[in-house]
Formats: structure tokens, sequence, C-alpha cells
């Protein structure tokens, strides 16, 4: 299961943070993200909220930095 999802109802678009309770930022949690906003970017919604399962929005984490 993804750690996000991108998620739509009508013009309206949903990136889900989907790992509670902490929806910890990681390396998978990362590459999820760029992929719910590749998914967003790409289809016709006019609002995109940000949301999350869980009692926490988001824990900070150590994310590395890779060259593109």
């Amino acid at each position: 299961m993804k750690s996000i999802r991108f998620e739509r109802d009508g013009k309206v678009g949903n990136i889900v943070l989907a790992n509670p309770p902490y929806n910890r930022l990681d390396a998978r949690f990362a590459e999820c993200l760029r992929q719910a906003v590749h998914e967003a970017s790409e289809s016709d919604i006019r609002v995109l909220v940000v949301r999350a399962e869980g009692p926490n929005f988001s824990l900070g984490g150590e994310v590395g930095v890779q060259a593109i």
C-alpha cells in the first residue's frame, strides 16, 4: 500500500498522507509524494487539498537528497 495517494472527486483533488499515526517522512514517503503530485498535475482538477489520515498531519524525518 502506498503511504500517499491521489484521489479526486470531480474537479477537487486530494493528496492523502496515508501512513498513520505519524505520516513520518522517509525516502518511500517522498517518492510516493512525487508520484501523487505528478498524478495531480496530469489531471484536470481545479483545487488540490492535502490531508492526512490519523491524528497527526505529518511528523518530520530525514529525507536524503538525490542528485538528478
